[in-house]
């Protein structure tokens, strides 16, 4: 894989990436929502896109943004867009992030981050 972009910011060093479907209570979907919450939220599953990356030190800060601020963001990935032909909107469910400059100066960060993929953004 070449690169994947989080709103139109560039994460080009992908170390790995895992697909896995999963069931989760805080769909994004409703979050910041009316209170009226699908009764089928206990059963849903959603894709959860498992990326761990080598980032610098500003796209730390930028990752760290989109998951304190819990907005929606869009996802470009080349496999997704081989497998369906489209974006997806997507959320930032976790960030685990390791320090390893000794590995690599440039991008001193390991990270790895969950997707979780909300609808196709057409």
């Amino acid at each position: 894989m070449t690169a994947i972009t989080l709103n139109d910011i560039e994460f080009d060093y992908i170390l790995r990436t895992e697909f896995a479907y999963a069931h989760t209570v805080a769909m994004p979907k409703y979050i910041n929502q009316p209170p009226e919450i699908d009764t089928n939220i206990w059963s849903e599953k959603t894709t959860v896109i498992t990326y761990e990356l080598r980032v610098t030190d500003a796209q730390k800060w930028i990752l760290d943004q989109i998951l304190l601020n819990h907005v929606t963001i869009v996802l470009a990935d080349p496999t997704l867009q081989t497998a369906y032909g489209y974006d997806f909107n997507s959320w930032l469910q976790s960030i685990n992030a390791i320090y390893a400059r000794s590995e690599n100066d440039a991008y001193r960060w390991r990270i790895t981050i969950e997707v979780i993929l909300v609808s196709p953004h057409v």
